[in-house]
């Protein structure tokens, strides 16, 4: 009644529906336990830049929606985000059609236990659609909070088989972009960039 105001706070908001939500622990932001940042200070290590806290999966009338929390994002090189790479695989648990392989446009080698039938990646400069024979099925719309660490891709249902995906597994993977793929890892000492 005075007008003082007392508190205040700010509320990011996903719309849709939330099917799945998985944490992640902190401070494992190493890959398979001994890749190291590279040494530029774009990539901001001792923030966490690549390091997943949250990953969740929210349905909408028409689209599903792909939310990464990590610990840290935010612009360094001009995009909507970078040096952030948001990747998700999908994968019905159904069908054994698919692949067990990277399709090879991302600079990644990876077996993969089970075929996977659809992946979604992004950028703060761009991402696409693709399914396991690496036909281009469009690409995400990004939502981005930079003050809260989130970045959302989401794709339209159709996209990916215009199916209900809800029990459908899924791999969520963070890592650093380098002109529209994965940024190279090297054995050694770590290098400005590598």
């Amino acid at each position: 009644d005075t007008g003082r105001k007392l508190a205040s706070a700010t509320v990011t908001g996903v719309i849709g529906e939330s099917v799945s939500e998985f944490t992640d622990p902190q401070g494992d932001d190493n890959g398979p336990g001994g890749y190291t940042y590279p040494t530029n200070g774009a990539f901001r290590e001792e923030e966490g830049a690549f390091d997943l806290r949250t990953f969740t999966v929210f349905e909408t009338d028409d689209s599903w929606r792909f939310a990464f929390e990590v610990e840290s994002l935010y612009d360094a090189f001009g995009g909507e985000f970078s040096p952030h790479y948001f990747v998700v695989y999908l994968r019905d648990p159904e069908t054994d059609t698919g692949r067990t392989t990277e399709i090879g446009d991302l600079n990644v080698t990876a077996e993969f236990a089970e075929p996977w039938q659809y992946r979604v990646r992004a950028s703060g400069f761009g991402g696409g659609v693709v399914n396991a024979s690496g036909t281009n099925l469009g690409s995400p719309e990004t939502f981005v909070e930079l003050d809260t660490n989130l970045a959302v891709l989401s794709v339209p249902k159709e996209s990916v088989g215009g199916t209900d995906i809800s029990d459908w597994e899924v791999l969520p993977v963070v890592g650093s972009e380098s002109f529209g793929s994965f940024r190279d890892v090297q054995v050694g000492e770590p290098g400005e960039f590598v």
